[in-house]
């Protein structure tokens, strides 16, 4: 299953509609960072039979809660075609397969302008819902209705698989330590690939200790 996360919410009628929308899919884990809504009693009112999602969602001061989760997706309607990768986009149609099974946060930014570069570089899949490129920011709680409608055509019938977040840290240090012995032209860009291949990956946690167990091998051979 997977947890909705706001990144400071400034209206108390998103958080609201945001809860009413979870309840509908079935989606019982919410949580707000750092919210800058003034959290009145039109919370309740917008949440309707949803305010119990409200009533049990944890608030946190920061994304550093986003570490406790095997795959972290943020949703951006500012996205790139290029070949730069942070702002390079998941189909959204394509995040079931992705995060079936495993401890996903699906995280969304401010009303006002979404998520920072800094906390897009915290998540392991950046994906959008298309939209015309005339206008293609949605309303916070649109977006994550849109979001869990399409997640909820796939993931309920979907077998578990992926890998659990230590066991994909641990392949990332790895990984990294390799990078950082050799004489890589950008380093950064190779390591935020091998992140992003990982996240979107079918393989295994058994598949992937026997990757890590050559990756600590390798590293083992340049020490």
């Amino acid at each position: 299953m997977f947890t909705v996360v706001l990144v400071e919410p400034e209206s108390d009628g998103n958080i609201g509609f945001v809860a009413r929308v979870m309840k509908n899919f079935g989606v019982k884990d919410l949580v707000l960072v750092n919210p800058k809504a003034p959290l009145t009693d039109d919370v309740k009112a917008y949440s309707m039979h949803g305010y119990d999602v409200y009533e049990q969602s944890k608030r946190v001061r920061s994304v550093d809660c986003l570490g406790k989760f095997d795959v972290v997706v943020g949703f951006s309607a500012k996205v790139g075609c290029g070949s730069g990768l942070l702002r390079h986009p998941v189909a959204l149609k394509e995040l079931s397969g992705v995060i079936s099974g495993r401890n996903a946060a699906l995280v969304f930014g401010r009303e006002s302008n979404g998520l920072s570069n800094d906390e897009l570089l915290m998540c392991d899949i950046i994906s959008t819902i298309p939209a015309v490129l005339e206008y293609p920011t949605m309303n916070l709680s649109h977006a994550v209705c849109v979001v869990l409608y399409e997640l909820a055509q796939e993931v309920y019938c979907v077998s578990p698989n992926g890998i659990l977040r230590g066991t994909s840290e641990r392949l990332l240090e790895c990984f990294n330590g390799l990078v950082d012995a050799d004489s890589f032209k950008n380093p950064d860009t190779v390591k935020l690939a091998f992140r992003r291949i990982i996240a979107k990956s079918d393989v295994t946690e058994k598949e992937a200790k026997a990757v890590l167990t050559l990756f600590s091998k390798l590293s083992a051979g340049k020490g």
